[in-house]
């Protein structure tokens, strides 16, 4: 009898039913182990867990992308190049000032020496041109220089009128001075002949030189607006589902 109640309580223990509730039962445990071991300690890394939680379950949708995207122009700053081509202008006028102020000291000398007349410079005609080119190319880089450093606004807004009067300006001076003189006379007095070559050289390089500045100016402005109208255009995007 003692036997068989042992060996009862052993096929109890032993029984499949058992056995399985006994594994189940430990794997119930291993599993609540494992996740208070995941469980987040701060509420710092609580919240950040909830986010990407949310996250995975509500995905955000992706961004629409535009078929025509602006294109970036590098648009070179030119203050610094037109600045430094506005004072070579500056200089090219009182260079065709001062050769004028010679050629008139000259003119006076001759007169005097030849004819015993105490006469004025005559200026009339394309001499008298010439000088005013001078005078008033000088005015105008002097505004627009000052402007240019003053007040920015306003020098973008009269450089482009500025631009072409003074391109009309050299333009007419340069042909009518060095294609039909005084830039290309002979001297007055042989013994002077030097001077004078030197001064009609001089006062040739200067002409030239304004046209060519007041052209690169020119030239300058009109880029500039090329590139803001581009702009301008290249800004619409048209967006695409």
């Amino acid at each position: 009898n003692c036997f068989e109640r042992e060996q009862t309580k052993l096929e109890k223990f032993t029984s499949p039913g058992l056995l399985v509730k006994n594994q189940f039962h430990e794997e119930d445990k291993s599993y609540q182990r494992k996740v208070k071991g995941n469980m987040p300690k701060s509420k710092s890394e609580r919240k950040a867990r909830e986010e990407s939680s949310s996250d995975e379950d509500n995905p955000r949708p992706p961004k629409r992308r535009s078929r025509t995207q602006p294109t970036k122009v590098n648009e070179q700053p030119k203050e610094t190049s037109e600045r430094s081509q506005l004072f070579l202008l500056f200089f090219a006028s009182l260079l065709i000032m001062a050769v004028m102020i010679e050629y008139c000291a000259d003119q006076n000398d001759y007169e005097k020496k030849n004819y015993g007349t105490d006469r004025k410079c005559d200026l009339d005609d394309r001499r008298g041109f010439a000088l005013a080119v001078g005078v008033i190319s000088l005015a105008f880089t002097c505004f627009m220089l000052a402007m240019s450093f003053l007040a920015s606004s306003v020098y973008e807004t009269i450089a482009p009128i500025f631009a072409i009067l003074l391109f009309v300006l050299w333009a007419s001076a340069a042909y009518l001075t060095t294609i039909k003189g005084p830039f290309n006379d002979t001297p007055l007095d042989l013994n002077s002949e030097i001077n004078r070559f030197i001064s009609r050289r001089t006062g040739f390089l200067g002409m030239w030189a304004g046209f060519f500045l007041s052209f690169s100016i020119l030239k300058s402005r009109l880029a500039g607006a090329e590139i803001s109208s581009m702009l301008g255009c290249t800004s619409c995007t048209v967006n695409v589902n």
